[in-house]
């Protein structure tokens, strides 16, 4: 005997036992406008994270430490906007264009956070990153 929730009745008052209803499936939902709507705003929050962090202080108190902040939070939001550039393009080449700019963008990252990090609530930064120059470039120049 077939199994009791895999029979309906074309429309007819058994359609509630199957999950999948009468007639033709409801369409997917569109995951992708979603999704571009939240990288989008992702990249402008951290834009405008980036800006503050650079604009919250005058010039003359501005260290190397606000600087790191403020482009890591820029090459996030960089990368934020190029994600939504990859989920609008539609060509498969397209695609993999964005993919791959958005992977240049995130070999950046590591370096630039690590700069932060050494700079970072140090009052001797400029001799400890003296010691630690080396290892800064070399993140910065060869990809993770």
């Amino acid at each position: 005997m077939e199994n009791a929730l895999d029979w309906q009745p074309a429309c007819g008052l058994l359609a509630f036992v199957n999950t999948v209803g009468c007639g033709p499936p409801p369409p997917a939902p569109d995951m992708n406008s979603n999704s571009l709507i939240a990288l989008l705003a992702a990249a402008a929050a951290g834009l405008l994270a980036g800006l503050v962090a650079i604009m919250k202080r005058p010039p003359e108190r501005r260290t190397t430490a606000h600087w790191a902040f403020a482009l890591g939070l820029l090459l996030l939001a960089g990368e934020s906007a190029v994600n939504a550039l990859a989920a609008a393009a539609t060509l498969p080449a397209a695609i993999v264009t964005w993919h791959a700019v958005r992977m240049l963008v995130e070999s950046f990252l590591p370096g630039v956070w690590l700069y932060f990090s050494f700079c970072y609530a140090r009052g001797n930064s400029g001799e400890f990153l003296s010691r630690w120059r080396t290892l800064v470039v070399a993140v910065l120049v060869i990809p993770p």
